[in-house]
């Protein structure tokens, strides 16, 4: 993140989409404020505001993994204007129900399931397209700018919405809502983005689906990513789950002042996301730790808020170690991932964030109806604080492996099969010298990984017991098709484990593939 904060928005689609994505941030803040204080007023307990923070969020844990996978196979662009134009019209349909006093909490609750759908659908489509719109060295700028995007909404929208409650009633913050997700439409229709170039047909849904959960498992740095967004998410739920009772019940606060508090968390993130590139040169790995440490300290101190000067406070510092671990998990996602599964595993990570999100909302809203408001988010901060040494160890030491694309490297045979169903057996035969046994099952292990990262859905590595030098390497692939796709799906980090192996064969190498339930074999030489 040392780049310039501004350059991304040289590029002209990228800033329409982002300045687009910040006044439709603005309408949805200012609807959240509009919907959890028509539940307020109408005596809601803290399960009931709960069970709203979830059916907003549930349906990007639901839908979050189809949604990325859609985003890999089909036109991206496409598939954000029909999200986008499904949330507006869910928003549109709210209003029109809260204005003609016909949106009981049930109605509310299913209108903000439906509108949290649109955002499932856009999340991961949206994420995936900034690294087109800002590559290299633009893309962490690029993450940071959507997370102060974020928080300028989260910044003015509460503090409009609670405006337009107190001026207009509840159901003026949905039409709102509505109005300002227009915006993001447009910019959409109005970008030009190229056409995908697919040398090969789209994957197949459920094959889609499957390569995207074998890839988190074989990256172990995604799978790194996936705990921590879920201790994190889990835990910091609290504070956004319970404010809305702390500013009626402890504070005694109107809509305005409720707005106020929401504001204030927006503030302290966009200080804090203002500031991350220098926190991070100061801090280094221990910044995402220090800020985990910094939201539950908060969590725990907002127990005691008896004041609003100091519960603002308080929730500043929190907005800000919320924001400092928000985005350093999204550049870190986004640095894990190759472009051909990118959508897909930013689909996992909204699974991972917006899972553990509205469990904790669930858990947290029901611990209060049976603890009390205060006692749970001490709880959740103390809960926090010893989760702190767990994420500094998974932070500590991480180094990225490059991911770029290589040139394309397909089979040395080209065969068209009259029945691309059937699964392909790849086999390499190895011939190694004693002295290099040990460094070569040591990088088969990683090319175990890269196999299994890339399409193979079993492998195993074989010795000879009567020939110690012999070793065999066999994989096994969906489809002949699934096969070439391993070829363009290869990065830089791929290659080189490959090339370790095959420097470390003595002989050469000999590689097998057969069709499933087919006579025919090709031998390939390398």
């Amino acid at each position: 993140m040392h780049t310039n904060l501004l350059a991304p928005l040289k590029n002209r689609t990228f800033a329409a989409l982002w300045v687009a994505s910040v006044i439709s941030n603005v309408g949805t803040a200012t609807q959240a404020v509009g919907a959890t204080w028509a539940l307020v007023q109408a005596g809601a307990h803290p399960s009931l505001i709960g069970a709203l923070l979830a059916a907003g969020s549930a349906p990007l844990f639901l839908a979050g993994l189809p949604a990325g996978v859609l985003a890999d196979i089909i036109d991206r662009r496409k598939l954000l204007i029909a999200a986008n134009v499904w949330a507006m019209l869910a928003a549109a349909a709210l209003a029109a129900f809260a204005f003609l006093d016909a949106a009981p909490p049930w109605v509310l609750l299913v209108a903000t399931f439906a509108i949290g759908l649109g955002a499932a659908f856009s999340a991961p489509a949206f994420q995936a397209v900034v690294p087109e719109l800002a590559k290299g060295e633009a893309l962490a700028p690029a993450v940071a700018l959507n997370s102060i995007g974020v928080n300028i909404a989260r910044t003015i929208g509460p503090a409009l919405g609670g405006f337009i409650v107190a001026a207009a009633g509840a159901p003026a913050t949905f039409a709102v809502n509505a109005v300002t997700t227009m915006a993001v439409v447009w910019a959409l229709v109005a970008w030009r983005r190229p056409a995908d170039e697919r040398r090969l047909p789209a994957e197949h849904f459920l094959s889609a689906i499957r390569a995207s959960i074998r890839y988190a498992r074989h990256a172990p740095d995604v799978t790194r990513i996936l705990r921590q967004s879920v201790i994190f998410f889990g835990v910091a739920s609290a504070p956004w789950a319970l404010l809305p009772i702390v500013a009626t019940d402890r504070l005694d606060l109107d809509s305005g002042g409720y707005g106020a508090l929401l504001g204030a968390i927006g503030v302290g993130a966009l200080g804090a996301a203002l500031l991350l590139s220098k926190l991070q040169q100061l801090l280094g790995p221990y910044v995402l730790s220090i800020a985990n440490l910094g939201c539950a300290t908060a969590c725990a101190a907002l127990a005691f808020a008896t004041n609003e000067p100091f519960a603002m406070v308080t929730v500043a510092f929190f907005g800000a170690g919320w924001i400092i671990v928000l985005t350093m998990l999204n550049v870190g996602i986004q640095n894990s991932v190759a472009g051909w599964v990118r959508a897909r595993m930013l689909a996992l990570y909204v699974v991972a964030y917006f899972g553990a999100f509205t469990t904790g909302s669930l858990v947290w809203g029901k611990s209060a109806d049976l603890l009390g408001v205060p006692e749970t988010l001490i709880v959740a901060g103390l809960v926090g604080l010893v989760t702190t040494p767990l994420l500094a160890r998974m932070a500590k030491g991480i180094v990225y492996p490059d991911l770029s694309p290589v040139a394309c490297h397909e089979p040395g045979l080209h065969l068209v099969p009259d029945d691309d169903h059937r699964a392909v057996l790849v086999s390499t035969d190895f011939h190694i010298a004693p002295e290099n046994a040990h460094a070569f099952i040591a990088a088969m292990a990683e090319l175990r990984e890269s196999r299994l990262r890339t399409g193979a859905f079993a492998w195993r590595h074989w010795t000879d017991p009567n020939d110690a030098s012999f070793h065999r390497e066999s994989y096994m692939v969906e489809s002949w098709t699934e096969h070439l796709r391993q070829s363009l799906r290869r990065t830089v980090t791929d290659e080189a484990t490959e090339k370790r192996v095959s420097e470390l064969a003595s002989c050469g190498s000999r590689t097998t593939l057969l069709r499933e339930q087919s006579s025919r074999s090709m031998g390939i030489k390398n």
